[in-house]
C-alpha cells in the first residue's frame, strides 16, 4: 500500500511540475498534491509505527520524531481542508463557466485561459505601476 500510494503521489507532483514547466497553470494540481501529500506522508508513517509496535514509538527507532514532524506537514502552507476547498472550487467555477472538467486529462477543457479567467472570475486586476516608480 504505502509503495503504490508514494508512486501515485510522485506522479502527481510530477504532472503539476510538467504542467507549470510548459506555462500552464497549475493551481488545482498543486492544491491537490499538496493535501495529498501530506496525507499520504502520514499514512505511511502510521503504518510503520504499527510495524514496530509500541517501541516504533520511542525514541529507539527514528519513527517518533518522524511521526511528529510528518503531522505537521499537514499544516504547512495552510491546512489540508484549504487545499481541498481550493480544487473543489476551482473544478466548479470551470463548470460555472459552461466548461466541463476533463478528469483525464486533469484540467478544463479546451478554450480556458487561465490564469485570465481565474482573475476575471474573482474580479482581480493587475496592479498598475506608479507614475514615479522607477520600475
Amino acid at each position: 500500500d504505502s509503495y503504490c500510494e508514494l508512486v501515485a503521489h510522485r506522479f502527481m507532483t510530477l504532472a503539476a511540475a510538467e504542467k507549470m514547466d510548459a506555462g500552464g497553470y497549475a493551481k488545482v494540481e498543486l492544491a491537490a498534491a499538496k493535501a495529498n501529500g501530506a496525507q499520504v506522508l502520514c499514512r505511511i508513517l502510521d503504518r510503520a509505527v504499527q510495524v514496530w509496535g509500541a517501541k516504533g514509538l520511542t525514541e529507539d527507532t527514528p519513527l517518533s520524531s518522524m511521526y511528529r514532524h510528518a503531522r505537521a506537514s499537514r499544516f504547512y502552507d495552510g491546512p489540508d481542508e484549504l487545499h481541498i476547498d481550493t480544487v473543489g472550487r476551482l473544478v466548479l467555477q470551470s463548470y460555472s463557466r459552461g466548461q466541463r472538467w476533463d478528469f483525464g486529462r486533469a484540467g478544463p477543457t479546451e478554450g480556458t485561459k487561465y490564469p485570465e479567467d481565474y482573475m476575471a472570475v474573482h474580479k482581480m486586476t493587475t496592479p498598475e505601476t506608479p507614475k514615479n516608480s522607477k520600475l
